[in-house]
């Protein structure tokens, strides 16, 4: 792909003006996607950082400022600019202004763009303003009070209004800057609208984490990076630009006073200790305190009008009026929404918050015997039964562990939710939900029957897995995967980071969404299942035996377990490397009926473990994949093969030992461009990635003959240190295409 800045930067004066079109958007999205996939993007601890967490602190330290200096280096100017003046050729006027939070999740912030695009019908060319991209990050002049900020000119500037951006944790409505772009464009009487990566509220989203956020929201509770910024914005709030420089310290002829250039100082530090409490935890300021009670109206207004406008959008009322005491004879009729559900986690975890107990740590168990038999108690019935007006028949069974933490199963359901695209009125089975938690008797007389109509009936399965083996290998779980397996039934994995699409891929033809935990995966291969637990004997006798007299018997079922479930382990072991790593490697893809080469074990972006052995210079993994036959030519997303990673990396020992096991060195992606191109262009260099020693082999190799070039070193049966050796991309020293040439034998 080419790279996504232009050939000379554009000086734009005027802030509002450097809007970002969602072609340059989504030039950076590739852009980004191929550093996170190839391994180059790691966090200080040196982890890589994963697609699905990148935000937009990592695009701007790691990303946006490092490439604006290299490329303003090498065209021989030490120009600092914005990520708009280094893509645009001119002035770009913002149809629409985005106001976000940098914490969110940026493949969230695409999807928005993407379904706010399909939904307007808006071409490529569309400029939308971001501060990210259009303020300077290495210090922009934010002028001398807020109607001079590039906010206030960019709300003022923007034809069709505000866009909220609302991500996972909703972490956009506590950031005093976005209540301010929010107040601008209400008092201005201009459009706004609100997203989250699901789509538009009020066409795609009418329940979630953005709702409950709504619900909650107070321009009081709301922080900035700076509390001066927090300060200067509260001022304004309540009594506009000749108030905003209150408690601020300023010059004789009343200027900001700046550290560093750009960092205002508060005067009054403080603190009111009688006061409520930041979202932060920390003690609000005396003036802020005084303040909040001295224009207690004017900030409710702000908080009903955006609560209004948000939940109005959303079709938000005081809900619909449900009878309680519904009866319903068959479990396998009791279904809940997944927006009952959204709602139940909400009244939990505000349970959690009102008798002190840990939301991250409270098990399903505890939730089921304390909090709702509190909701249930003398009414003979279950939570299912009291929501619903009938039957309901559920679409996907939730596999739980009693012992494991309701967040972690909540976090699981709303990234399934995300993949799968569901609405809020899914049905889902959840037993504490749907089932008599004050009289199990009452609902337990046939449970197998149930679970085995439950899963006959509807879609399939999302397994939510524990962190231990002894957890994992549990009876109750052991049949129902087995039952989908024989059913040709949907299972999908859960964990709090993504889940996995073990039968069919999810809506967007992958079989990942999020980052599922490698380690997760491994635990769950390695249980031995033929020793699964459970506390009721008889239970674990029938499942023992319906799996013994089953086709293949235990072993079949954990040969199926690993065939679709071996993705993560296999690309974790490849990213490793090591002796260790090679043993994994050959214990997964020994295995009788594996295919090594299946789709299901891709990444999220396409990728296999030979791209990310190959992108990493892990040798041994590398060679211990292809002996196994995987696919030295498998393409990803955007068809890009594993010789295009270890270019974009500049691994001279991947590409040797790929070009030995048969990959093409001339496929070309989705853009036309092969590994020789992609070497050549080092789209990475700004990161210190050398690439010259990898454009020399490929060149070399592109003009040897057949004879030379089965005479590559370092083939199949080269010893662990020569493969480890030759696992280099140091160095740009001046190396040509004779050289090597001549070297390697060509």
């Amino acid at each position: 792909m080419p790279i996504p800045w232009s050939a000379a930067s554009t000086r734009i004066p005027a802030v509002e003006h450097r809007a970002i079109t969602i072609q340059q958007l989504r030039d950076l999205r590739l852009f980004l996607q191929r550093l996170c996939k190839v391994g180059l993007l790691k966090r200080p601890d040196g982890s890589p950082i994963h697609w699905f967490h990148i935000n937009m602190y990592d695009i701007c330290n790691l990303v946006l400022k490092p490439v604006i200096s290299f490329v303003e280096e090498q065209r021989g100017s030490r120009g600092k600019f914005s990520w708009v003046e280094l893509v645009a050729r001119d002035r770009q006027m913002p149809y629409l202004l985005f106001s976000h939070s940098w914490s969110g999740r940026f493949r969230d912030f695409m999807a928005a763009v993407d379904d706010l695009a399909r939904g307007k019908s808006l071409t490529m060319t569309v400029p939308v303003w971001i501060c990210i991209f259009a303020n300077n990050q290495f210090g922009q002049d934010f002028g001398t009070g807020l109607r001079d900020s590039p906010f206030y000119k960019a709300v003022m500037a923007a034809e069709e209004g505000t866009l909220l951006m609302v991500d996972r944790d909703a972490s956009s409505l506590q950031r005093i800057w976005c209540g301010f772009e929010l107040h601008l464009t209400i008092n201005l009487g201009k459009p706004l609208v609100v997203y989250t990566s699901a789509g538009q509220v009020g066409v795609s989203v009418t329940s979630g984490r953005l709702v409950e956020a709504v619900e909650d929201f107070d321009v009081t509770q709301m922080e900035a990076s700076q509390d001066s910024d927090r300060r200067q914005i509260i001022n304004f709030l309540c009594g506009g630009e000749t108030t905003e420089k209150k408690g601020l310290t300023t010059d004789q002829d009343g200027n900001f006073q700046l550290v560093n250039g750009w960092q205002k100082l508060l005067s009054d530090v403080t603190t009111a200790p009688a006061a409520p409490r930041r979202q932060d935890g920390k003690l609000e300021y005396v003036q802020e305190a005084e303040l909040f009670e001295l224009h207690s109206a004017k900030f409710q207004k702000l908080n009903v009008t955006v609560r209004d406008k948000v939940l109005s959008a959303a079709n938000v009322g005081e809900g619909v009026k449900q009878t309680a005491g519904i009866k319903i004879p068959r479990i396998e009729d009791r279904g809940v929404t997944l927006g009952e559900m959204r709602a139940f986690v909400k009244k939990v975890k505000s349970w959690c918050s009102e008798e002190g107990h840990s939301w991250e740590t409270l098990t399903i168990n505890e939730i089921s015997k304390t909090y709702i038999p509190t909701l249930t108690a003398g009414k003979d019935t279950c939570l299912a039964e009291m929501w619903s007006s009938g039957p309901r028949k559920p679409q996907i069974v939730l596999d739980e562990t009693w012992h494991s933490p309701m967040s972690e199963l909540a976090a699981a359901l709303e990234w399934f939710a995300e993949a799968s695209r569901l609405q809020d009125n899914a049905v889902l089975f959840f037993t504490p939900l749907c089932i008599d938690v004050c009289n199990q008797k009452r609902d337990n007389p046939d449970w197998a029957r149930s679970i085995r109509n439950l899963l006959q009936n509807g879609e399939g399965l999302l397994s939510v897995l524990p962190q231990t083996e002894e957890q994992i290998a549990r009876s109750n779980r052991l049949e129902q995967l087995h039952l989908c397996f024989q059913e040709g039934k949907q299972i999908y994995l859960g964990c709090s980071h993504g889940v996995l699409a073990c039968t069919s891929p999810f809506q967007d033809v992958i079989w990942e969404f999020g980052h599922f935990h490698a380690q997760l995966a491994q635990t769950l291969l390695q249980s031995s299942w033929s020793q699964a637990r459970c506390a009721n004997d008889s239970v674990r006798e029938r499942v023992h035996q319906l799996i013994s007299q089953s086709r293949g018997g235990y072993d079949g079922f954990e040969a199926r377990l690993m065939r679709v479930a071996g993705g993560p382990v296999l690309r974790d072991a490849a990213l490793r490397g090591g002796s260790e790593a090679v043993k994994v490697i050959y214990s997964i893809a020994g295995r009788q009926g594996f295919l090594i080469n299946s789709a299901v074990l891709k990444g999220s972006l396409g990728e296999t473990a030979v791209h990310i052995a190959a992108a990493s210079g892990n040798l041994l993994a590398l060679r211990a994949l292809l002996d196994c036959r995987a696919d030295p030519n498998a393409e990803d997303h955007i068809r890009e093969t594993p010789m295009h990673y270890a270019a974009m990396t500049g691994m001279l020992g991947s590409i040797q030992l790929l070009l030995k096991y048969g990959a093409e060195p001339t496929a070309e992606s989705a853009f036309a461009e092969d590994a020789l191109f992609v070497a050549q262009q080092n789209p990475a260099r700004f990161l210190g990635t050398h690439t010259k020693k990898a454009t020399a082999l490929l060149q070399a190799w592109a003009i040897a003959s057949e004879d030379a070039k089965k005479n590559l070193p370092y083939h199949g049966g080269a010893s662990s240190e020569e493969l480890i050796a030759n696992n280099t991309n140091d160095g740009d020293d001046a190396i040509s295409v004779s050289s090597i040439s001549t070297r390697l034998q060509l």
